[in-house]
Order: structure tokens, then sequence, then C-alpha cells
């Protein structure tokens, strides 16, 4: 946010970019109880769904340490939540909501590439939930995940 430029490739530009990401991190860790973007050993990083729904869950706190506009914040919340619930979604309405979080998105942060996720989710996510024979949030893999700790117990506690 300091610097207004998706690409940052001058080196005085990547200090202040990885002093304001450690700034963020702190507080994050500080206000949230949260770490964001930290390597875990043996596997991926921090940045994962019970983090992001921690973050969403305060908004305005999320929006005070990242400098994101709170209406954006809360917008791209409702949309996943949206996506995530297991009802039926009034796709007009939806496919709408989404292209106002879109243009909300390009009128305030137009020097900002929007991110390949995020332009998935608003873009594309009405269509692929109108052509789906049950709501969305089915075929999410919540059910799975949490199925892979009864698979562990019985592969350690019940195997010959």
């Amino acid at each position: 946010m300091t610097i207004p430029k998706t690409d940052v490739r001058l080196a005085e530009d990547k200090v202040i970019v990885q002093a304001r990401k450690k700034t963020i991190q702190d507080r994050f860790r500080a206000e949230l109880s949260l770490l964001v973007d930290v390597p875990k050993t043996g596997f991926g990083n921090t940045n994962d769904g019970n983090t992001a729904r921690r973050a969403f869950m305060h908004a305005e706190a999320f929006a005070d340490i990242t400098g994101v506009q709170v209406e954006l914040i809360l917008r791209v919340r409702t949309v996943l939540q949206a996506v995530c619930s297991g009802y039926d979604l009034d796709i007009d309405g939806f496919s709408q909501y989404c292209n106002e979080t879109i243009a909300f998105f390009v009128n305030n942060y137009d020097w900002y590439r929007i991110p390949p996720t995020l332009h998935k989710l608003l873009v594309h996510g009405p269509a692929i939930a109108d052509n789906l024979e049950l709501p969305i949030g089915y075929y999410s893999e919540e059910t799975q995940e949490a199925q892979n700790k009864v698979i562990r117990h019985a592969r350690l506690n019940h195997s010959c």
C-alpha cells in the first residue's frame, strides 16, 4: 500500500515492502494472535482456511492492519460465506454482488492487478454455481478434510 505498484523491482522499494510485510505480520500476531505467511516445517505455510476465517471475522482489525478498506473485506467475506454455504444461491443477485465487488476493487485499487483467485471467485463464481446440480458449498473439501483425523486414527491404531 505504501508503494502503489503491482510489481516492485527497485532495491529500495523491496526494502520498504519487506518492512511493511514484517509490520503486518507483527500486528496480526499481536492483535489477532494469527501467524500470517510464515513457513511451516515440512509443509506449506500458515496461510490456510482457519487463518482466513479468523481474519475475516475481525474485519475492522483486518482492514486497519492491512490498509485495505473495510468495505472490500466485508464484501469478499460475504462472497466467501455464500460460496461455502450449503444453500441455493440467487444466481442473479450473487452475480450482481460479485460485479459490484469487482467494480469497488477496480475503483479503489486500480493500480493493483486483481489476484487470480479473487478473479476466479468474483468473475467465474456465479457461472460455476449456476451450472452445479447441488449448492456450491456441497462441493468443498471440508467433509474430506474432517475425515483425515479419523483415517489417521484408523491407520495408526487398527492396522495389522
